[in-house]
């Protein structure tokens, strides 16, 4: 379950954060799942590598509420890519070119943010569509 804290910066603005226990879960089955390294997981998430190693070393309590979305559709996806592929296909889906983007990889939508597509064609090749 998502817990959203308010914190004020130095500034004095409210900013919101997640309580970040369910990201670190999703990061753990992300990277066991990919093998993706930190730098490229931080392309996707918008944030540097350090972030990323910060967040499992718990350093780091709360996390900004759009990277734990980032993390979470990026865990779905990752999730039903593994009902599709055994996890080198699914690492080989992620970082080759597809037709089917452009001849770009699916991991290079991710980065700008097409996660729909990527979800689009993964599910057309869990229900058996020819693309």
């Amino acid at each position: 379950m998502r817990q959203d804290v308010k914190h004020n910066d130095a500034a004095g603005r409210t900013r919101g954060y997640v309580l970040g226990s369910q990201v670190l879960k999703d990061l753990a089955l992300i990277t066991k799942s990919t093998d993706l390294p930190e730098t490229k997981l931080g392309l996707v998430f918008r944030v540097n590598s350090k972030t990323i190693s910060r967040w499992r070393n718990k350093e780091v309590k709360n996390i900004k509420p759009e990277h734990s979305l980032v993390v979470r559709r990026f865990k779905e996806l990752v999730i039903l890519g593994l009902k599709v592929f055994n996890k080198a296909g699914m690492l080989e889906f992620l970082v080759n070119p597809q037709p089917v983007f452009g001849n770009k990889s699916a991991f290079d939508m991710l980065i700008i943010g097409e996660f729909e597509k990527v979800e689009s064609v993964l599910a057309s090749m869990y229900e058996g569509a020819s693309l």
